[in-house]
Order: C-alpha cells, then sequence, then structure tokens
C-alpha cells in the first residue's frame, strides 16, 4: 500500500508520463498548436514594383504544399485613416477594397520526394497590380498545406502588408 508521499510522487510522475506521450497528439513540434490552428508553417515575403506584386512562399522542413488544393490570394487596397502599419493588417476582408482575387492559385514548384502530389518549394507567385506609392496594400491568403511526417493537412491563413 502506498502512503501519502510516495501516493504523491506516483500520482506526479503519472501525469508527467501521460503528458509526454500526448505530446505528438497536441501538436508541439509539429507545425500545429495545441488547438490545430497552424503556426507559420508557410511563410510570405512580398515585393511591390509598378506593375506587379511578387509574392515568395515558403515551407519549413517536412512540409509541402498541396498542388491541387484550393488555394487563394486577394490583395486589397487599405485605407490610411483605418490602419496604421503598427496595427498589421488583420481584418482586411472587411475594412480594405478587394482590388484583385485569384481562386484557385495554380502555383509550380518543385514537386516533393516524399509525395508527389506536393511541392516542398515553390516558384515566387506573380500578381499583376498597377499600384500606386502612396496607397497602402495588404494580402490576404489561405495556403494549404501538409506534414509529411505527421500526416496531418491544414490552411495557413497570411494577411500581411505588402512591402
Amino acid at each position: 500500500m502506498l502512503n501519502k508521499v510516495n501516493r504523491n510522487k506516483y500520482i506526479s510522475i503519472s501525469v508527467v508520463a501521460m503528458a509526454i506521450a500526448l505530446i505528438p497528439l497536441i501538436g508541439i513540434n509539429s507545425g500545429i498548436d495545441s488547438f490545430g490552428f497552424s503556426t507559420g508553417v508557410v511563410k510570405l515575403r512580398t515585393e511591390l514594383s509598378k506593375k506587379r506584386v511578387n509574392m515568395i512562399f515558403s515551407l519549413q522542413r517536412g512540409y509541402g504544399l498541396q498542388k491541387d488544393g484550393p488555394h487563394e490570394i486577394a490583395i486589397y487596397k487599405i485605407s490610411k485613416k483605418k490602419f496604421s502599419s503598427k496595427d498589421g493588417p488583420k481584418g482586411v476582408t472587411l475594412n480594405g477594397k478587394l482590388v484583385r482575387k485569384v481562386k484557385p492559385v495554380k502555383f509550380s514548384g518543385s514537386t516533393a520526394k516524399a509525395d508527389k502530389e506536393y511541392f516542398s518549394k515553390v516558384n515566387p507567385y506573380k500578381m499583376k497590380l498597377l499600384a500606386k506609392k502612396s496607397e497602402v496594400y495588404a494580402v490576404s491568403s489561405k495556403i494549404y498545406y501538409c506534414s509529411f511526417s505527421d500526416k496531418f493537412c491544414s490552411v495557413e491563413v497570411i494577411e500581411k502588408f505588402i512591402d
């Protein structure tokens, strides 16, 4: 029979062991947080020129961008009165004026060795946009990806100002 001190140690060890066993299930170090939301697997860098926006997407190692996913990219013109650069572009779909939208987006890139239905690297995506330097633009995108090792798929929603 366990005395009170040994029982508490046993319970503490059991809780720690259970937590360690659940790590793969709650997504620690797998690209998702404990609620199943994406944590930055897909990164976006933008470049604005006079006639177009170049979007450079990059993926964490071990993930692939779905070739036939229903990806979408939208560009919004933002009123300077509604946003400042420190606020970030959250809510652009509600407060910005839609300038251009592409759905589904057809990416090109390097086919993943782990699965032929995915890209491991994506070529820059170019969208025509007659932009004025005095105006502020933001991009809102939904990018579908999968993890090769953890066997799950998710969507990355990215909203950011166009540099």
